[in-house]
């Protein structure tokens, strides 16, 4: 008994559509070849397929059984084949993904691509967690492939931008701060503490010392490169900080910091995924921008 898996999806696509002039339509054949395979598939197994009920080729019985068994065998054989594919792919490309994550977002990053890596096993990647202000070196210098990045101004011209999230601000202080445990904060108080903040020329960063401006502060902030040096500086009990809530999420949850109790009203800014607009995006490549700004959905 032999047969082809042309002849199996010549047949399956006559059961689904009732029609030759249908299945040759769908599979670029000429009516006559849908026939002649269908005719050498009922001959090969020595099996009645269909009976002709006006126009409608109906299965029988026994067509019936096979069909659902052949629509398995060809669901496994398209996944088979895509495996072979992409492993073909990867023999031959080496693939490696280079990325630069910022690092306000790198816990949210590395578990989107842990789930990548188990859909592409033999993707490896080359990370970078960068501040800010490394980002855009790296930028300017071309090299990553991709760049998870906040609010920088890109070059339209030469990059894609892809907006994937937003983050904004909370007030934060180590939790043995004197206003740790203060139900609610005048601004009298709050004028008088030491705030800690960066100097990045970043629409972000601008908000934040717009904010301070308006809060008139006593005393000078301390400048610091980095979200994840000024929680560091926070931690210490030195001062407190405007920062997005993933840079001290881990922080919040083990009661080493907090969230203080003063209204203000943050702005949101983007997440972007970045990447150069002359760049070779091959099916991976593809694959992983896709993926990244199908399953980020996340909110700071």
């Amino acid at each position: 008994m032999n047969f082809t898996i042309k002849q199996l999806e010549v047949f399956a696509a006559v059961a689904n559509s009732q029609s030759i002039t249908i299945a040759a339509k769908q599979l670029h054949l000429t009516p006559p070849a849908i026939f002649k395979q269908i005719a050498n598939l009922a001959a090969n197994i020595n099996i009645e397929l269909f009976t002709t009920i006006g126009k409608r080729l109906i299965l029988t019985p026994a067509g019936k059984q096979l069909f659902i068994d052949v629509e398995i065998y060809l669901t496994h054989s398209r996944e088979l084949h895509s495996k072979i594919k992409q492993c073909r792919q990867l023999k031959v490309s080496n693939p490696v993904i280079r990325v630069s994550v910022n690092n306000s977002t790198q816990s949210v990053t590395f578990k989107l691509l842990n789930q990548f890596q188990k859909k592409q096993p033999l993707v490896n990647f080359e990370l970078s967690v960068a501040p800010w202000g490394l980002q855009k070196k790296q930028l300017k210098k071309d090299i990553f492939d991709f760049y998870i990045m906040g609010d920088m101004p890109i070059d339209k011209k030469h990059y894609h931008t892809e907006d994937i999230g937003y983050f904004s601000f909370k007030l934060v202080a180590s939790s043995q701060h004197p206003l740790a445990n203060r139900k609610k904060i005048t601004h009298t108080l709050l004028k008088s503490q030491r705030f800690i903040t960066g100097n990045n020329p970043s629409p972000s960063q601008t908000f934040q010392n717009e904010l301070l401006q308006k809060w008139q502060l006593e005393k000078p902030p301390l400048i610091v490169e980095s979200y994840g040096s000024a929680r560091e500086v926070v931690q210490a009990g030195i001062g407190i900080a405007l920062l997005p809530p993933p840079v001290v999420s881990k922080e919040i949850q083990q009661g080493e910091l907090v969230y203080l109790d003063f209204p203000f009203k943050s702005k949101r800014f983007p997440m972007q995924l970045v990447y150069r607009k002359k760049q070779v995006m091959s099916e991976l490549f593809t694959e992983f921008k896709d993926y990244v700004i199908a399953h980020w959905n996340q909110d700071f």
